[in-house]
């Protein structure tokens, strides 16, 4: 066997034994912190560990799952790499240097979204601030859980599943497959419904439309941590269901449809509109600069 070929042939094979392993291994660890917060008097129920973690004074539960899912998520994605994929990590996309302006755009339509958003929701009276508090131990810890959610999984679901899926398939198929995939892995997550599995989903096209034309993960790992980073610690929203104490204190009204409910900014129609709008302006930016580069070749 040529040793750079990879251990197990296929691509989607490759991704289906990951998906299996790695979701096990994530939810049995899940499962045994919730139990330790109740074997140490920090809850009294699973039902209550549960609530525990969607309350703004209780970061630390949240920072611990965090960090088990980012050293989970990292061994899975180093250990496939190197003995299935016989390939290394750096290879799924971490070169900066020819990228920066990449993850400037992942940063700007973060913002921009979620600054639209709010915009919208302010404008037809569904939100309303009402006030504002820094607390620079809890944003700091937020930040930091931010960074670890974008890294984790960004190479789990970009620079793993969705790279060796584009092995098998075309692009798009790739790219609607792992964002199916990150929408049901978010199926666990506090005050989950129908519209926000469709715009998780959403939110795997828009996370990984840049990674299907370059195999970079800068602008996917920027545009998850701003938009996170935003959402809830800044701006005031819950997190896929999550509450996080933030600079800006919200008053949320009306339908949930639109507003997003409990489930966060995730969870509103607004944001399905502008992520569908942002992810189809860069599919037509990206497939002009290919045909562009195409016609170029042929013509040289």
């Amino acid at each position: 066997m040529n040793p750079t070929e990879p251990l197990i042939k296929k691509g989607w094979t490759r991704v289906l034994v990951f998906c299996v392993l790695y979701f096990a291994v994530l939810l049995a660890g899940s499962f045994l912190i919730l139990l330790l917060m109740m074997a140490t008097n920090v809850a009294g129920n699973m039902q209550d560990a549960l609530e525990q973690l969607n309350k703004q004074d209780s970061i630390m539960p949240i920072l611990f799952i965090v960090l088990y899912n980012f050293v989970i998520g990292v061994l899975f994605v180093f250990l496939f790499r190197k003995f299935i994929d016989k390939k290394t990590v750096f290879s799924l996309g971490w070169d900066l240097k020819n990228h920066v302006s990449h993850a400037l755009i992942g940063l700007c339509a973060a913002v921009a979204i979620i600054g639209i958003g709010t915009f919208i929701l302010i404008a037809f009276k569904y939100l309303r601030f009402t006030g504002w508090i820094i607390n620079g131990q809890d944003l700091f810890i937020s930040l930091g859980i931010m960074v670890f959610v974008a890294v984790a999984e960004e190479m789990v679901f970009r620079g793993y599943i969705l790279n060796n899926l584009m092995q098998s398939t075309s692009r798009y198929a790739a790219l609607a497959i792992s964002a199916a995939i990150f929408g049901i892995a978010h199926a666990t997550n506090p005050n989950f419904s129908w519209i926000a599995f469709i715009n998780i989903i959403l939110a795997g096209f828009i996370l990984g439309i840049n990674y299907i034309y370059t195999q970079n993960l800068w602008y996917a790992v920027v545009f998850h941590f701003a938009w996170n980073f935003l959402q809830g610690p800044i701006v005031g929203y819950e997190v896929s269901g999550l509450n996080f104490q933030s600079v800006f204190q919200l008053e949320i009204n009306g339908n949930e449809i639109i507003t997003g409910g409990k489930f966060g900014f995730e969870g509103s129609i607004v944001a399905s509109v502008l992520v569908i709008i942002a992810t189809l302006v860069q599919a037509y930016v990206y497939e002009k600069k290919l045909k562009a580069s195409a016609l170029i070749s042929s013509s040289s």
